[in-house]
């Protein structure tokens, strides 16, 4: 039985797998071959003279989920021949317990600093999975909420919830945690699955690191963050006139050497999906932008005022590749319906007029001088009477953004205010795992109905924000907002 088969059971036993990437800091390497180096958990190298080992000692490590250098995630490869082809990687042999790496420039290990994550596993109760890495530990006290939201007026501007894991420490287990290892910014994966499931068919949910530490004598409590909060490099980006997805790719290959624009840091297929979506957003930023000292902020700011600019969304996906999406708000049709049936709580569908616009006021094509940001600027009143009629209110929305040329800024301005001229409903909907494949972004068919008879109807939805309610009985909830 598959994953999704299983969500669809009426009754299930559902797990939640924490995994903690604990590193510690290697400094015996073996060479074992042209820019290839080893490391054996039992202290093993066969095709080594014993003689040249001396002062190495066995490591009795675990499974390796992840390797650093110098700050920097190395790839993972699926065998140790692939090694010779992807510099900056990793192969985890299981069987054997040894490490192999193969840095940059084809550097030796004792150049650079070497941290190896080994992988933690923790669950509500102990419990492994068939094939995999680990066994989990039964100290999984509270699990993370997951979740993402956006401001409906400030499509850049994603909200991410990650908290804490909570785990038991009656026994002082992690009393010396901290001092005994390299904690902070190294790996955290969460995964979903069920009882009876291989390994490889649980979902892998959310990737992040973790962020702070602290113990007590009943519980040891990892915070985590998400990854685009590493985006935090100052800059001052110049940019060519482009379409948004390019735009933010660049930015983040331009900062990043590490990071190239291919699959193993992109979700290639929905970013090149959102950037045909959002082409006519074209943006750019002028060289003159180094004249103000004030641009010079952390690149995910850049990023928010692209996306700001042109309803493209930005995030990390479960398995920490950079995405992206666009709203679909001229949406007809959707292939997901969620049934009356399957809505778990009670719910109001709220209708505030406060969120609508009479008119927006667009700065556009900015240059910069040291006293500051010089904006062009377009206003669309179109509907101003009509909402000031319906609404009895005015209320103009403005916005600065990176888009180059009034072209730009007026197909903005009109989507805009086809969006946001009339009051919508929304509401907050608990589901069950079934609705899984689901995302911010998605437009949905929603079955708003009393038991017996019609409440709303079967009404098209955009979903506004996503959470995994990660309790031991796992459930999804979605903010909707009627198209």
């Amino acid at each position: 039985m598959t994953f999704a088969e299983h969500t669809k059971l009426s009754v299930s036993d559902p797990r939640i797998l924490i995994e903690l990437d604990i590193g510690f800091a290697n400094t015996q390497w073996v060479n074992n071959g042209a820019g290839i180096w080893a490391v054996d958990a039992e202290n093993i190298y066969a095709w080594v003279d014993s003689t040249l080992l001396d002062g190495f000692t066995a490591q009795d490590f675990g499974h390796i989920g992840s390797v650093q250098r110098d700050g920097k995630l190395l790839d993972e490869v699926s065998t140790l021949a692939a090694l010779t082809d992807d510099t900056d990687a990793f192969y985890y042999d299981a069987a054997g317990r040894r490490l192999y790496v193969c840095l940059d420039s084809y550097d030796e290990p004792s150049i650079h600093f070497i941290v190896a994550g080994v992988v933690y596993g923790y669950s509500y109760d102990e419990f492994t999975p068939p094939n995999a890495p680990v066994p989990y530990q039964g100290r999984l006290d509270s699990a993370p909420r997951i979740s993402i939201s956006r401001d409906p007026l400030y499509y850049g501007k994603l909200a991410f919830g990650g908290g804490d894991i909570s785990l038991i420490n009656n026994d002082g287990v992690f009393d010396t945690f901290q001092k005994d290892n390299e904690l902070y910014g190294n790996p955290v994966r969460v995964y979903i699955g069920y009882a009876g499931l291989d390994y490889t068919d649980y979902q892998q949910i959310f990737t992040g690191t973790i962020e702070t530490f602290k113990v007590g004598r009943q519980r040891a409590t990892f915070a985590i963050a998400e990854r685009r909060k590493s985006l935090t490099v100052n800059a001052q980006p110049v940019v060519t006139a482009t379409t948004p997805a390019t735009a933010i790719s660049a930015l983040i290959t331009g900062k990043y050497s590490a990071i190239t624009y291919d699959a193993s840091y992109f979700d290639l297929t929905a970013w090149v999906a959102a950037g045909s979506s959002t082409a006519a957003y074209t943006v750019a930023f002028d060289s003159s932008i180094t004249n103000d000292e004030g641009t010079n902020k952390p690149l995910i700011d850049h990023i928010s005022a692209i996306c700001g600019g042109s309803f493209f969304i930005f995030w990390i996906t479960a398995d920490g590749k950079f995405t992206g999406a666009a709203v679909d708000y001229a949406a007809t049709t959707s292939s997901v319906i969620i049934r009356k049936d399957d809505i778990l709580n009670d719910y109001d569908i709220v209708y505030d007029p406060s969120k609508v616009v009479s008119s927006v006021y667009v700065g556009y094509a900015p240059t910069w001088t040291s006293s500051g940001s010089v904006y062009q600027w377009l206003r669309n009143s179109d509907y101003e009477a009509s909402v000031y009629s319906t609404y009895k209110t005015y209320r103009e929305h403005k916005i600065e953004t990176p888009l180059a040329n009034v072209t730009a800024a007026s197909a903005f301005a009109t989507q805009f205010m086809s969006i946001h001229k009339d009051v919508k409903g929304e509401a907050t909907i608990n589901v069950p795992m079934q609705y899984y494949g689901s995302e911010i972004g998605d437009a949905v068919f929603v079955e708003l109905e009393r038991p017996n008879k019609t409440f709303i109807g079967t009404t098209l939805c955009a979903i506004m924000s996503a959470s995994w309610i990660l309790e031991r009985n796992p459930t999804l909830q979605f903010g909707i907002r009627f198209i």
